[in-house]
């Protein structure tokens, strides 16, 4: 029988987060997009990728797929951590994610071993829905 898709609320996070978002000082884009049932994003800076990912369902949760601009993917976990917030852990890997929306900013923290390696604070672009 085919898989039942059900509401997950962390994956209505994350599509509610479509859009483009930019921090001109850091010359910082992430790009958020529908693929499917999920997601897929794409954060660069200067114009060269950092992080590739996608997002989808995960039986109650979320899982994603990424590339942190190393040719290894890692698989993270995501769970709604509050109503404006995902956070990914590595399943079996070191690395975490995560994800918080304030009006229209978005902060993206990168992390390792538990401690943020990289943040960014983007605004959405002006004109984007």
């Amino acid at each position: 029988t085919p898989p039942v898709i059900s509401y997950i609320p962390a994956l209505e996070f994350m599509r509610h987060l479509c859009g483009a978002y930019d921090d001109p000082s850091r010359g910082s884009e992430l790009l958020v997009w529908p693929c499917g049932y999920g997601v897929g994003l794409d954060l660069r800076q200067q114009g060269k990728s950092q992080l590739t990912a996608i997002v989808g369902a995960h039986r109650q949760d979320i899982e994603c797929f990424a590339l942190f601009g190393l040719p290894n993917v890692f698989r993270l976990v995501g769970v709604l951590a509050s109503k404006a917030s995902v956070e990914f852990t590595g399943s079996d890997n070191p690395f975490g994610m995560s994800l918080a929306r304030d009006a229209e900013d978005v902060t993206l923290i990168v992390s390792y071993e538990g401690a943020p390696k990289a943040t960014y604070t983007l605004r959405k672009r002006i004109g984007e829905a």
